[in-house]
């Protein structure tokens, strides 16, 4: 062999070793397989990996001059990622971006549309908020041709009927077996759970509390020895946990259905001077992650890959503009467990932004 031939072989060999080789993601070592997630009427969704725009179809979008406006249900770090998630989007396929508020009240959300729709938008996201009061909103958009994407709840409307678009949520079944592994791991395997289900006939939070309770027939060793409805306010939620660990004091394990019963629940806990209770919930905030991290109670915590959620509200609604078959009415983007081992690394594939400060300094003490 030559030694010019041979020096370059070192050369390319001692380069492929400084090669930064990047750890994947938990985002990257997702399985998107079968789902017993169901739309509000049954529908079988889809993945949103099945929704991509062509790089001919982004220059169309592009010299279109559209307008995409985000009606935020409330402010969290959930909602407030999926609208900069849009705002982004928005921006790279030089659409302009609308932004308003409805702070979850359906009179509010019908004036913003009615707001937006003097603007003459191409597509409206939204949660709807009312299924009486708001669908007479979004039904006057879509008589104007306006592309409607529904987050997470829909209006009264027929899909490729009354309106163009789609509805955009998550793996709602596919929290509980996520949670239920953590709680399992925690508890090594046997204990007593508390419940505590959402008692509204609403399918984000009945399949998310119903996933859960599913998951737990794979772990034998925990059983579910109190089950008791949360009317979805915090005020209630820190009675429902005080009498259940009253009725219950061998509990060692107990079940929310989402974060905000999570404050109160603790507050139930502590006046019982129970830090052995171990609790999982759905949906992460700089505030429960802070409790997580800080106190024994809380293991887990799912969250819905929020940037990726408005991404994928965007792209959907440029379908709609580009009269592209739409695959399923119901399009659904995965969601991740995070525990206080995993938090820091969890943060980012969910909302696109670093740890917060508060967050990060207590998990260096």
């Amino acid at each position: 062999m030559r030694r010019s031939s041979l020096w370059m072989i070192l050369v390319t060999l001692f380069l492929m070793t400084m090669l930064v080789i990047p750890i994947p993601s938990a985002v990257a070592q997702l399985v998107l397989g079968e789902t017993k997630t169901r739309g509000p009427e049954g529908q079988v969704p889809i993945w949103y990996t099945s929704i991509s725009l062509t790089p001919a179809e982004r220059e169309k979008i592009r010299n279109g001059n559209y307008k995409i406006a985000y009606d935020q249900l409330a402010a969290s770090e959930f909602d407030d990622t999926i609208g900069k998630a849009i705002e982004y989007t928005a921006k790279q396929l030089n659409m302009e971006y609308i932004h308003t508020f409805n702070r979850l009240d359906a009179a509010v959300q019908k004036e913003n549309i009615e707001s937006i729709l003097a603007t003459k938008p191409d597509i409206i996201a939204a949660v709807s908020v009312d299924p009486a009061v708001s669908t007479i909103a979004f039904k006057e958009a879509a008589k104007k041709g306006v592309a409607l994407v529904f987050c997470s709840n829909k209006a009264s409307l027929k899909w490729n009927e009354d309106y163009k678009g789609g509805l955009v949520f998550y793996d709602l079944a596919g929290f509980g077996p996520l949670l239920a592994e953590k709680l399992n791991a925690e508890l090594d395997g046997k204990g007593n759970i508390g419940y505590v289900y959402h008692e509204a006939n609403f399918f984000i939070t009945n399949q998310r509390d119903q996933g859960f309770k599913n998951a737990l027939k794979d772990y034998p060793g925990l059983k579910i020895v109190d089950e008791r409805p949360w009317s979805g306010n915090p005020a209630d939620a820190e009675a429902v946990v005080s009498a259940m660990i009253t009725a219950h004091p061998e509990l060692s394990g107990l079940y929310l259905p989402w974060q905000e019963a999570l404050m109160p629940a603790l507050a139930a806990l502590r006046a019982a001077g129970r830090s052995d209770v171990k609790i999982v919930t759905n949906d992460i905030a700089e505030i429960t992650a802070l409790e997580m991290v800080r106190n024994k109670n809380v293991v887990a915590m799912t969250q819905c890959m929020a940037w990726q959620y408005g991404v994928t509200v965007t792209e959907l609604g440029c379908y709609a503009l580009l009269g592209k078959e739409i695959p399923a009415e119901c399009v659904m983007v995965p969601g991740l467990v995070a525990t206080k081992d995993t938090i820091s690394t969890i943060w980012p594939d969910l909302f696109n932004t670093e740890l917060p400060v508060a967050v990060r300094k207590a998990l260096e003490k």
